[in-house]
């Protein structure tokens, strides 16, 4: 999605579902709310379980967001010593360095992207696990109906508020609230949670649910279909999958090669903008932006860009991971990981 904007690769000729693929961070937060629910909807009952919780979730999330952010802030000190104007010198202003350590740079607190801009989506995330405790709460306490309803009625709210305030589309928030675009899909992927033993019981394992509801998702992104048919097709998705694996079906994606991609998936989004960025500079400086060349400069990053995570997660992620959960006392142990 990024690297064909910025490569002018072109694949959003082909379909109008490419330039819409950032509606897979959507799909992130449905996903993240059904693991989160999985993993902590019985093992967070008081006040030490939740503090042990952000923790887990603080280890998993800032170490990886703490390296990028220092990689975006020496791009300032490449610009200065290279004589180079950045394109876009708002976004490296030290003014939303305060927001950015604490996490907080998608609450609509600054005005523009900032450092690392891909960061935004795990700000986002962030709130939703200081809210996981009243997304817990509302749907043991209310009908599975009302809590079906209550994410429709929110986007709705959003998409009257960011009208009124003359913003642009919620599927597009980011820095301008884009924590209030994260909170329904949360719900909703914990709500399929809290229902997936319901679903099991009604329905038979069938291997084509989850691959029915990713095809629909794009066929929904590629016919520009209303935003919540796409978040619907997502939970479908992630709902047949799960109600396969409770059935015991087999799942292609619990294979080692997707496990091993699936483990650097976070580490990919938040470093291939960043990784890309001098390649970028001299793609643009040699012309070769909307060219095969371009195309060739896109390929070889994002090959290099995934063996650099690899690296990155064992040496660095993960080993920052278990310093932090070392800290005080130990984790509660969970169900699921993400």
């Amino acid at each position: 999605y990024h690297y064909d904007a910025e490569f002018g690769i072109g694949f959003s000729r082909l379909s109008p579902a490419v330039v819409r693929l950032n509606a897979f961070v959507d799909f992130f937060f449905i996903l993240s709310g059904f693991v989160i629910a999985v993993a902590y909807r019985s093992r967070m009952v008081d006040e030490a379980d939740y503090f042990r919780f952000l923790k887990a979730r603080v280890a998993r999330l800032y170490p990886l967001h703490l390296l990028t952010l220092a990689g975006s802030i020496s791009l300032l000190g490449v610009a200065a010593v290279t004589g180079q104007k950045p394109n876009h010198p708002e976004i490296l202003g030290l003014s939303a360095l305060p927001a950015n350590l604490m996490l907080i740079h998608a609450w609509g607190l600054i005005d523009h992207p900032s450092f690392n801009a891909v960061s935004w989506s795990i700000s986002a995330e962030w709130f939703c696990y200081l809210l996981a405790p009243l997304v817990f709460l509302s749907l043991r306490r209310l009908p599975a109906i009302l809590n079906l309803a209550l994410p429709v009625v929110f986007v709705l709210a959003m998409v009257a508020a960011r009208r009124a305030a003359g913003l642009g589309p919620w599927t597009e928030a980011a820095y301008d609230f884009g924590a209030f675009r994260a909170l329904p899909a949360f719900f909703l992927g914990a709500l399929v949670a809290f229902q997936i033993e319901r679903m099991a019981a009604a329905f038979p394992s069938n291997a084509l649910i989850a691959p029915a509801g990713f095809v629909a998702a794009l066929a929904a992104l590629h016919f520009q279909a209303n935003e919540i048919v796409v978040a619907a097709a997502f939970a479908l998705c992630i709902a047949g999958s799960a109600v396969r694996a409770l059935h015991g079906g087999r799942d292609p994606m619990a294979s080692a090669p997707m496990q091993a991609l699936g483990g650097v998936s976070y580490t990919l989004y938040m470093t291939h903008y960043l990784l890309a960025t001098p390649v970028l500079f001299a793609a643009r400086k040699l012309g070769w932006i909307g060219t095969w060349s371009g195309a060739m400069a896109a390929l070889a990053t994002l090959c290099v860009a995934i063996t650099l995570c690899f690296l990155i997660r064992r040496y660095f992620e993960m080993p920052a991971k278990v310093a932090i959960l070392k800290m005080g006392a130990p984790p509660i142990k969970s169900e699921a990981r993400i």
